[in-house]
């Protein structure tokens, strides 16, 4: 009986677990320096029980967390055969897990400044089953990595029934039947948009409430230090003004979280930025293989058959400006971070070459069209958009009067975005998949192949059952599409049609 070889986290992966264990707990640590800084003149760490206390109350799970760090590397094992992915880990509680291969969606390898650092890689290893990232391999070597990568890669060239692709022979020249890659030029021009609306609307906002701040506390020189105070709460603006205390406190409560939200925008837009650098995807042994990243490098490697839909998309900036984004969504790549398989393009054109992994679309084949019902406007006005409307005005209430008069504007607007939202929806009906157009000031393309649907809902409201409509949800391996107000004889047309290719399909889904 041959012996069982499990393999270990590479020595550094302690110093990363450690590293990650500070990281994790420094806002403790800066609230316990801001206190000793506080109480600093006064007393002393040693001279007073309840500050030498809240040390000890801070610095021990610290440590706890370093030590089950330390002992989570050192319980850390994994072995790969041909059938399972296997994984023990754990310290005071155990884990066992194993993987059947054909049910991993994708493999991905990557590095962050700490692991190219340590010379190490993180390897991210999704299925089906969770909406997190299955396993996590967190310091591996760099060999120890790409043979874990390659390995994987090799046993599911195996086709569901068992048999093996032809392999290529070692040393000779891999076709690769699709590249494509992005200059620092493009990349620059798409981060510039990218998510630059969701940081400048809260960022703008906390600069209306900050000027209210300011302009209660009836100061006549505006300086850093005054902004500083204001934000920390160090200055009182109602101190010697007529504005109430409670107004004050709902003021800083709204401030505080602008901040947080520009805070979040801002580091959600530096990583998108600099997580697009050095683009480049090719499509080789159909496989569609994903490589970016400035400083965390990401490699991202799907196989054709897993790619359940595609969706290509925009926003009205970069509409205008010529810049779109197609999206390969693949079961269990929902929430992994680095796993959007996503290609930036800047001619509308690209967008049937990029659609050739998952299916050769042709132009100009023949399609039956169907649409949502007028309905949707009013009562999606009634029911979501207003109650929101209202929650606006009453939250610009508090900020300042013009804000207030203002924000009346968003009850004509809501209407004219539903208005729209009909007006452009849009369903493509083909043979073998369909395509639905949707957007209001962008607009958003999707693909899908009718085997790939894994149910099809058909429900409806106590108004709907008596007009005559109803909410037709797809849902496949990576994501639902809702169509709402379908006409009901279209939505059965549809549910009907579906389950016959699923049926007939002599693909493996999985």
């Amino acid at each position: 009986m041959d012996k069982i070889t499990w393999s270990t986290l590479a020595p550094p992966a302690m110093m990363i677990k450690i590293i990650m264990a500070i990281r994790s707990y420094a806002l403790i640590i800066l609230y316990f320096a801001y206190r000793t800084y506080q109480r600093f003149d006064n007393i002393s760490i040693f001279n007073s029980f309840d500050l030498f206390l809240d040390f000890l109350l801070n610095i021990l799970p610290g440590i706890l967390i370093i030590i089950s760090g330390i002992m989570e590397y050192k319980k850390f094992r994994y072995r790969l055969d041909r059938e399972q992915f296997h994984i023990n880990r754990g310290w005071l509680r155990r884990e066992k897990k194993s993987i059947p291969i054909d049910k991993i969606q994708s493999v991905q390898i990557e590095q962050n400044w700490l692991y190219r650092l340590l010379n190490v890689y993180l390897v991210k290893i999704d299925t089906i089953g969770e909406d997190q990232v299955e396993v996590e391999i967190g310091g591996v070597w760099e060999n120890d990595a790409l043979e874990l990568k390659h390995t994987i890669q090799k046993i599911k060239k195996e086709d569901p029934f068992g048999t093996v692709q032809e392999e290529i022979p070692e040393g000779s020249a891999t076709k690769i039947d699709f590249s494509y890659a992005l200059t620092n030029k493009q990349v620059s021009k798409y981060a510039f948009t990218e998510n630059m609306l969701w940081f400048l609307l809260p960022f703008s906002l906390s600069m209306v409430v900050l000027f209210q701040l300011y302009h209660s506390a009836e100061m006549e020189k505006l300086s850093w230090q005054l902004v500083i105070d204001l934000v920390f709460g160090n200055f009182d603006p109602a101190a010697g003004s007529s504005m109430h205390q409670d107004h004050v406190s709902i003021n800083y409560v709204i401030l505080y979280g602008l901040l947080l939200a520009t805070f979040s925008s801002g580091m959600f837009f530096l990583n998108k930025i600099t997580g697009l650098f050095n683009y480049r995807m090719i499509l080789q042994n159909k496989e569609i293989h994903i490589q970016r990243g400035l400083i965390n490098k990401f490699e991202t490697i799907i196989p054709q058959r897993k790619i359940q839909f595609t969706t290509w998309y925009t926003n009205l900036i970069r509409r205008k400006l010529g810049i779109f984004t197609l999206a390969y969504k693949y079961a269990g790549g929902r929430k992994t971070l680095g796993s959007d398989a996503i290609v930036p393009f800047f001619d509308p054109h690209m967008a049937f070459k990029l659609n050739q992994p998952y299916f050769p679309v042709v132009p100009g084949e023949p399609f039956h069209t169907a649409t949502i019902a007028s309905v949707y406007i009013w009562r999606n006005y009634l029911y979501l958009k207003l109650p929101l409307s209202v929650f606006i005005i009453g939250v610009c209430y508090w900020i300042h009067p013009w804000l207030f008069y203002g924000s009346f504007g968003v009850l004509a607007y809501f209407w004219i975005y539903n208005v729209l939202f009909v007006k452009n929806f849009k369903i493509e009906l083909h043979q073998e998949y369909f395509i639905i157009h949707q957007g209001v000031w962008g607009r958003r393309h999707t693909l899908v192949r009718w085997e790939k649907l894994q149910k099809i809902d058909v429900r409806q409201t106590p108004y709907q059952r008596r007009n005559g409509y109803a909410h037709l949800h797809l849902n496949t391996a990576s994501s639902n599409l809702t169509i709402p107000y379908l006409d009901l004889t279209m939505a059965e047309e549809i549910l009907n049609y579906g389950l016959y290719k699923t049926e007939i399909s002599k693909q493996f889904l999985f």
